[in-house]
């Protein structure tokens, strides 16, 4: 009896040994796996040991990435020109000190049939307790409308995530070098700032949050840009002028951006802007779209959100403009732009002016309008704005006419566009 149950124990222990190593050998090992439905990188495979500042760069900066495209950014280092300042020096591995946390966080993400566990939690939280699960995401139940609300979108809200005046002062500064810099080469550049749902449509947010300053920090930039004699493609007013003509933002399908009707009146405002100073750039013709009214809703972790809005679909019917591959066409940028994914290059032989425009952009321009630009232009070449530090290298090999930067209100206070735009300031 005692050697069955002894048996019967090891059996248990091995059983029980299995439950626990199964997740882990049969879990995803593929590096810089991404989340469609998260919309986020999933956490990679981690190491016990780690060379340099690895944990610093690449790898762990891609798995935090809840918000959409901007936040996978990290620091716009490359890891090439890391190791370049490196030197010659055999790389130092060290012990990796937050091993437990990188296990977990791998195991979490990377477990087989998480997509169908996180799908079931966000039903059942949803018809039990009307919760949305997605953590950078929350209904306003007044009126339905979804928003983004990490810290750093609900700041643009509250007006908490203003500029000191020494991050405005060097932020107008680079905007002023980058001016006289293009100037200098006969190139014409402007500064757009966008602005989030929660800017336009205050009226739409959450009750309970408050407003704690006097204005938006794009508000604070796109001012500060004027006064200091900025060229600014002026969206702000655009925007307020039509926003109770129809909705210009999403309701459910995008918490942030505007819809292509925002899109388009975005696009609207650039050229009329362009063509103060050259009238050779055409604004594409309305009638060369088909404008659909369509019904629609959004999805959340495979969840239908109950929530419906109605907006226009722009659809070109016949577009002039061909994309290409950029690093084909330009080879010499091939191994040198940030965030290559996000790099778009249109050409277009149809339309009657021989101009070429670079944008150094955000969401707002790279997902709604860089295909309107492009049956305006002969040239239109879209790059990540993590690229600003790369503008003199950009503008040498592909000769633009006109350099927009674009910038969305959450990057407008800290980090990436203060900090880049200040850094060429410096460097130049």
């Amino acid at each position: 009896m005692n050697r069955i149950a002894s048996c019967a124990n090891r059996i248990l222990i091995l059983l029980f040994l299995l439950l626990i190593l199964l997740p882990g050998l049969f879990a995803h090992r593929e590096k810089d796996r991404v989340s469609d439905m998260e919309n986020r990188y999933y956490a990679n495979v981690p190491s016990l040991f780690l060379e340099d500042d690895d944990d610093a760069a690449g790898d762990t900066v891609r798995t935090g990435t809840d918000s959409g495209d901007t936040s996978a950014k990290g620091s716009g280092t490359s890891t090439d020109s890391a190791a370049a300042e490196a030197g010659d020096s055999l790389p130092v591995k060290r012990l990796n000190t937050n091993f437990n946390q990188d296990f977990d966080s791998w195991i979490q993400d990377n477990v087989r049939g998480r997509e169908l566990a996180v799908i079931m939690n966000a039903r059942l939280q949803y018809a039990l307790f009307h919760r949305i699960t997605k953590d950078d995401e929350r209904a306003n139940e007044k009126n339905g409308d979804l928003f983004f609300v990490s810290d750093d979108m609900v700041s643009v809200y509250q007006f908490t995530n203003r500029m000191s005046e020494e991050q405005l002062r060097n932020y107008i500064d680079g905007l002023k070098r980058i001016r006289d810099d293009l100037a200098a080469q006969g190139i014409s550049f402007y500064y757009m700032q966008c602005y989030m749902k929660e800017s336009i449509y205050p009226e739409y947010y959450f009750d309970s949050v408050s407003r704690l300053g006097p204005e938006s920090v794009g508000r604070q930039a796109q001012t500060a840009a004027e006064q200091a004699g900025i060229p600014v493609i002026d969206i702000w007013s655009t925007l307020m002028r039509h926003k109770d003509e129809d909705r210009l933002y999403y309701k459910v399908l995008d918490p942030g951006h505007w819809n292509l009707k925002g899109a388009w009146l975005g696009y609207e405002t650039m050229i009329r802007t362009f063509q103060e100073q050259d009238p050779d750039i055409p604004l594409a013709d309305l009638s060369r779209y088909e404008i659909v009214r369509n019904h629609n809703k959004a999805e959340i972790y495979g969840m239908t959100y109950p929530v419906e809005e109605d907006s226009d679909d722009y659809n070109l019917l016949h577009p002039a403009s061909v994309e290409e591959d950029i690093h084909e066409v330009y080879p010499e940028l091939a191994d040198t732009l940030h965030y290559k994914e996000h790099s778009h290059l249109f050409r277009n032989n149809q339309v009657n002016n021989d101009k070429k425009i670079l944008c150094i952009n955000d969401s707002y321009i790279r997902m709604y309008i860089k295909n309107q630009l492009a049956e305006s232009f002969r040239e239109t070449m879209s790059v990540d704005s993590m690229n600003i530090d790369l503008l003199p290298e950009i503008v040498r090999v592909y000769h633009p006419d006109i350099v927009v930067i674009e910038t969305a209100e959450p990057d407008s206070a800290i980090g990436v566009d203060e900090g880049l735009v200040s850094a060429y300031a410096g460097h130049h």
